[in-house]
């Protein structure tokens, strides 16, 4: 079994909008002055209706939204704008796990209410759960401005649970933006708040974080077994305890330990309705016992627990996983036909829930725009009743309009040539980029098939001597593996999940085995943490010159060099081939064009010598601070 598919899910830490607000009290006096009997037992019966909205947000989302829509029937009858906008907090809660666009929309409410009424209290956690959406909506930019005027907002109210959540979600959002240092940071920062306030479920969650980063086995699990103890003191924190027991599970290297804490996660959440944690956790499961041998049991894991709850749920994301790890159970037991099967459920799977994922992104896309439109439209209008601040701004922006005219004209030759080399640049990287991502996934479909047919068939054959059979289907399998490996290091997706040093070692594995090409390389000691860009155009750099030795060298040598001195990333390559004319090649290669072109838009210089039976070396330097064009 390859060991990148051993564990095929980890459970991260996400902190659910359910946990950071843990209750929206509801109990205290309305600002247009005293209650009367009657006004108490609404007051009672709105705070029994958020209980309700808090209990059903998950298990039972239409619940809960109905919940909400009395929540918000009542608010408008007691006529309280304090109890209004939270009530439309909860209208948004209720929304967030079905309908993200209806949800922006409740929030938005929400905010102008509170914005009008200066209810400074409940802006933090309004600016919070907007914050969340923009997150979903991949807008991470927008997300930061939210969670930073959030935490403006708590630190004056004082509010330290808000103060650590949003620290906590800032690292989430940092650690998507491939931000590491500033990730671990934030939770660090989580983690200071909710101990010196005794919060001890943000404490959990902290630690949990944390305990990621360390490189030492044993004291990452101290501070899992620390954080579940944090836990211990919380109610209803089943979801955080359980992902902290799958991660214990995951980073154990014995199976039998790794399936003892997979079975303690789902004793927590077998009567929480959490179907996620309970698929993944069959699922790593099942590669636990894979990895004892016992085919019984993993089959048992996905066919009688996992994949029933992801068909109950549509879940078609999880389904595309789920079939992939059935299919490398069957071919684990020699059922290659039906593994080839499963093998396109998956694929199915998988197409049906990205189209899924797209429309649900659309759509909350949609509301955002439509938003801001309104409130545009709402701007405009006020700034209609201020003739005189308007034709002030007029006036300002005219002459600012007039000065940027002036410096424009005089660069503007010097900028349309720069605009058009990176235009046209991006545009042949694109399509390249494209062109690859398709070809990756054409060469994972077709060479799976291909290998399955081919060893089914080698099966069937009756070899006098039964080492040969075997030999032969493990050299074929190694085969596929590598070509399979291949394919991802294609797409640029899968080239964006793993750091540059992984990437370049495994492409000269890869290499190696597919060529025979000697690969002399040299990585750096301490390894650095890049952007996806620098990550994504320095790799395809190597890759463009591997391949191209791949072709040319064959039995010579190459040597790769890649240093970080200061701030520059220098990546030197040497190879003995056969060497070329550079003057009678560029401009008609399109692998050394896109060489100069990435390097380019990494504002980066390359340096090319090489003459015939002589070799060839590349000096390629790259700023690791550059601009985007």
């Amino acid at each position: 079994m390859p060991s990148d598919k051993k564990l095929l899910f980890v459970i991260s830490f996400i902190l659910l909008t359910g946990m950071i607000n843990p209750g929206i009290s509801i109990s205290g006096s309305s600002q247009h002055g005293r209650q009367d009997k009657n006004r108490s037992k609404q007051t009672d019966s709105l705070q029994i209706l958020d209980s309700l909205v808090n209990e059903y947000r998950i298990s039972n989302n239409r619940i809960s939204i109905s919940y909400a829509r009395k929540a918000v029937g009542l608010a408008g009858r007691i006529n309280s704008p304090e109890l209004l906008v939270k009530a439309y907090i909860l209208m948004g809660m209720s929304f967030t796990p079905s309908e993200k666009d209806s949800s922006y929309i409740y929030y938005n409410k929400a905010l102008n209410l509170a914005i009008e009424e200066n209810l400074e209290r409940q802006k933090s956690g309004i600016l919070f759960n907007i914050a969340l959406l923009y997150n979903d909506a991949c807008n991470n930019k927008t997300a930061l401005v939210f969670l930073d005027s959030a935490l403006r907002i708590a630190e004056l109210n004082h509010d330290y649970q808000y103060i650590s959540n949003i620290y906590l979600v800032l690292g989430n959002v940092k650690y998507e933006m491939k931000d590491v240092s500033g990730a671990r940071l934030m939770y660090q920062k989580g983690y200071r708040i909710a101990k010196a306030n005794s919060l001890y479920r943000q404490m959990g969650v902290a630690l949990g974080n944390l305990a990621s980063y360390e490189k030492n086995p044993r004291s990452a699990f101290n501070m899992q077994k620390e954080a579940l103890g944090m836990l211990e003191y919380c109610k209803g924190a089943e979801q955080e305890k359980a992902n902290i027991l799958v991660n214990i599970g995951y980073d154990h290297a014995n199976p039998d330990s790794a399936i003892y804490y997979y079975k303690s996660a789902l004793l927590l959440v077998k009567n929480c309705n959490l179907p996620e944690i309970e698929m993944g956790t069959y699922n790593n499961m099942a590669y636990s016992y894979l990895e004892k041998g016992d085919i019984k049991f993993a089959r048992s894991c996905l066919i009688d627990h996992a994949i029933p709850v992801a068909l109950k749920g549509n879940n078609q994301d999880w389904l595309s996983t789920l079939y992939d790890s059935y299919a490398d159970i069957l071919m684990e037991s020699g059922e290659y036909k039906e593994a080839a099967t499963y093998q396109k459920k998956a694929l199915e799977s998988r197409t049906e829930a990205d189209l899924k994922t797209a429309s649900g992104q659309v759509r909350l896309l949609a509301a955002l725009f439509d938003m801001k439109s309104k409130d545009r439209e709402l701007f405009i209008q006020h700034i209609q009743l201020q003739q005189i601040k308007l034709w002030l701004i007029i006036a300002v922006l005219v002459i600012l309009i007039i000065l940027s005219g002036i410096i424009w004209l005089a660069q503007r030759n010097r900028m349309k040539l720069q605009r058009q080399n990176i235009v046209a640049a991006r545009r042949i990287i694109g399509m390249e980029e494209d062109q690859k991502g398709r070809t990756a996934r054409e060469l994972h479909d077709i060479t799976g098939q291909f290998v399955l047919s081919i060893t089914d068939q080698i099966a069937k054959i009756d070899f006098p001597d039964p080492d040969i059979k075997n030999q032969l289907i493990e050299k074929i399998e190694d085969t596929r593996q590598s070509l399979r490996v291949l394919s991802h290091k294609m797409n640029k997706v899968m080239v964006e999940q793993s750091s540059f040093e992984e990437l370049v070692f495994g492409l000269c594995e890869d290499i190696h085995k597919l060529t025979g090409l000697q690969i002399d390389l040299e990585l750096p000691e301490e390894q650095r943490v890049f952007s996806q860009e620098i990550v994504l155009h320095s790799f395809r750099i190597i890759q463009e010159l591997l391949m191209n030795a791949g072709k040319y060298v064959k039995e010579g040598q190459v040597r790769i060099r890649v240093k970080v001195i200061k701030n520059l990333l220098q990546i030197s390559y040497i190879d003995n081939g056969p060497g070329f004319d550079p003057a009678m090649v560029k401009g008609k290669g399109m692998g050394i064009m896109n060489i100069y072109e990435r390097a380019r838009l990494l504002n980066g210089k390359v340096n090319l010598s090489s003459l015939p039976g002589s070799g060839s070396s590349w000096e390629i330097i790259i700023p690791l601070s550059i601009k985007q064009a």
